[in-house]
């Protein structure tokens, strides 16, 4: 995922309530223009102006965080109206093919290069709804991505004092802290979608979302034999 996150960092110390209720919020795969520089623009609210990422002049200029893999990837969003509130960019490949950044390096040493990885970055919610059911809503809607996409490596990355956030959905590490340029230290975790056992024992909250997967998918395949 991406490195320390305010909304991470929020959610340790707060209880998710509720977004108001006049807020229609909708869960979105970006596949528009508008609706990724919407995505552009809450980046670079939250990762320049409040985390203090150092990023290049151009960004700066135009006030919207973009990268180039922003162009092959999967972006999600939470929307409340056509103000992005929430968003989660996605890799998904076979994990030798994921970009080559720390997090995906050190997999690819762990677990090898034949399996279907998702690597998550620049995870962020707006600051007037933190602490509210969108942070855990955009994490559940990019679980549901990664098992249609059949995941079983996926992999973030985030700062030592946010691993027990991570771990309450079953995320676990399993390389030593990586130091990337402008972010810090960073501690490389992973977790496997299709794990019930784990989510169960981890008590995840993502294992409904995961049984109900399997149930649907058992059915289809009844269905058309």
């Amino acid at each position: 995922m991406n490195t320390a996150t305010a909304e991470a960092r929020s959610s340790l110390t707060q209880t998710q309530d509720p977004a108001p209720a006049h807020d229609a919020l909708r869960y979105t795969v970006c596949t528009t223009q508008a609706q990724r520089e919407a995505c552009y623009r809450l980046r670079y609210q939250v990762f320049v102006e409040e985390e203090g990422v150092q990023v290049p002049a151009a960004i700066h200029e135009s006030r919207r965080f973009w990268e180039p893999a922003d162009e092959t990837s999967i972006l999600l969003a939470c929307f409340r109206g056509e103000e992005a509130v929430a968003t989660m960019r996605i890799c998904i490949g076979e994990l030798d093919t994921l970009p080559d950044e720390p997090v995906a390096r050190a997999a690819r040493e762990t677990f090898g290069g034949a399996v279907m990885a998702s690597a998550s970055y620049k995870y962020c919610v707006a600051r007037s709804l933190r602490g509210s059911r969108v942070a855990h809503g955009i994490f559940l809607f990019a679980f549901e991505q990664l098992l249609r996409h059949g995941v079983r490596v996926s992999l973030l990355g985030c700062k030592e004092e946010l691993v027990r956030y991570y771990r309450r959905y079953g995320f676990e590490p399993f390389a030593a802290a990586i130091t990337i340029p402008g972010y810090g230290e960073i501690t490389p975790l992973v977790l496997d979608p299709f794990d019930s056992g784990h989510l169960a024992r981890t008590r995840s909250p993502l294992l409904g979302l995961l049984e109900k997967f399997t149930a649907e998918e058992s059915g289809s395949q009844a269905a058309a034999a």
